[in-house]
């Protein structure tokens, strides 16, 4: 196969996948908690070469997450909370305990603080925090104790992984622990924001600049294919001749 098409050919297909990330990141612009996406690239001359001799091109190398803070908003609601410090939320999840920075959440029909689905937030030993049924007043510490009318309920576990691969995108804005990868220790001193989230670190303008630039990089592709597709018509013209 032409090296030429080869090149041009892999720079479609990771335009596409390029813009399905970009995509994903606009539209949780404004999804508490969100960490944007990046879809990064390499060369791959060095995996072809043994079956395909000196074709070039580039292919995803694998899509990872920012984790830098988003932005603080006040919200005043009693129940949402923000990490101002490094470091997740833990929940447990239908498969295991599940790790988020959004930090949204309400009081389930038991009277247990949960998220958006229900998943239940974490003590730091463990088990989940229950509000009693007749509660005036909740109260979020900085460093995490909850108060139900004065008196405590738990304390909500924040802990943090030191390496950030270890963990891979799960449902509704959580991360999951990648197989294999060391437990995520706790914070010694977590500051926990009552009524606040953090929102979204994805930004919507630099967003749009990048779905344009991949644009680009998709119609020069595509006229690299099609210069290639019009010169090989000339040849087998010329040849037929």
């Amino acid at each position: 196969m032409d090296s030429g098409i080869y090149s041009a050919a892999t720079g479609l297909q990771g335009s596409l996948q390029a813009q399905d990330v970009t995509s994903h990141n606009l539209a949780n612009v404004n999804t508490p908690g969100y960490k944007r996406r990046l879809a990064v690239f390499q060369p791959f001359q060095a995996q072809l070469a043994a079956q395909a001799g000196s074709l070039a091109g580039t292919e995803l190398n694998g899509v990872v997450v920012d984790y830098t803070r988003g932005p603080m908003q006040q919200t005043g609601n009693r129940l949402d909370l923000a990490l101002n410090c490094d470091g997740f939320f833990v929940l447990r999840g239908a498969e295991g305990q599940v790790y988020t920075r959004q930090g949204a959440f309400t009081l389930s029909q038991e009277g247990n603080i949960v998220d958006s689905v229900g998943r239940p937030l974490l003590s730091t030993g463990g088990s989940e925090i229950r509000i009693p049924t007749i509660t005036r007043e909740i109260r979020v510490n900085q460093d995490g104790s909850v108060l139900a009318d004065g008196a405590s309920v738990g304390r909500i576990s924040v802990v943090d992984v030191p390496a950030p691969r270890a963990l891979v995108p799960a449902a509704y804005t959580a991360f999951a622990l990648a197989p294999g990868a060391p437990a995520p220790e706790p914070v010694a001193h977590p500051t926990v924001a009552q009524g606040a989230l953090e929102g979204s670190n994805a930004n919507a303008v630099e967003e749009m600049v990048s779905m344009i630039t991949t644009l680009r990089g998709f119609e020069a592709s595509q006229r690299v294919l099609r210069s290639i597709d019009e010169n090989l018509d000339r040849l087998n013209q010329t040849a037929s001749k």
